[in-house]
């Protein structure tokens, strides 16, 4: 009886829809759709504690759907599990804010996000170190013309780039690194002077 009674209470608290937001019973605030397309794609497997794996049998429907979000021409998943990762953790935020556990849903929003700032960090000092080290071994065997080009290509893109803070990531690993400081000073004028104060 008492799961009898979860369940319907289950199927009577959907959430509704109410102008800009979700309506629900509890909880303080209303949970937007903006919010929701705010929260970045979670696709990790795994974070400091570990990682569970959680099977469930699902409609086939359903299982046509995932794939559809999988192959649509802007997604950016790579397989269908990481699809299926998002949809969880989206999902998860609404029973949330149904719940009144919002305060919980927006610290693991900004949480995420943090964490793929750092990420993005890390990875553009990483594709940095990797083109420094792969310049220098082409400068270490005769190819500095051809090292200088590969230069010269990613310090145009660089000057392009629409975003201030990447454009300074790279401005600042480009002048402190001792590789990068060489390719400056054999690169053609032009390119040198997108590195002046």
């Amino acid at each position: 009886m008492k799961d009898k009674n979860k369940k319907d209470r289950y199927h009577k608290e959907k959430l509704e829809l109410d102008g800009n937001g979700w309506k629900v019973d509890t909880g303080t605030e209303k949970l937007t759709v903006d919010f929701l397309f705010s929260i970045p794609p979670y696709v990790e497997t795994k974070d400091e504690s570990g990682s569970s794996h959680v099977g469930c049998r699902i409609p086939d429907y359903l299982a046509r759907v995932l794939t559809s979000i999988k192959e649509n021409n802007r997604s950016i998943y790579q397989i269908l599990s990481d699809v299926v990762r998002d949809c969880l953790y989206v999902g998860i935020h609404v029973r949330l804010y149904q719940y009144g556990m919002e305060a919980n849903s927006k610290l693991n929003v900004e949480m995420t996000k943090v964490l793929q700032a750092a990420q993005e960090y890390r990875g553009v000092c990483n594709r940095f170190q990797a083109f420094c080290d792969e310049a220098a071994f082409m400068m270490e065997h005769g190819e500095t013309a051809k090292a200088v080009e590969h230069f010269s290509s990613i310090a145009i893109a660089m000057s392009n780039c629409d975003d201030p803070w990447l454009r300074g990531v790279y401005m600042k690993l480009v002048k402190d690194n001792r590789v990068t400081k060489e390719l400056i000073e054999k690169s053609p004028k032009a390119i040198r002077d997108l590195f002046e104060e």
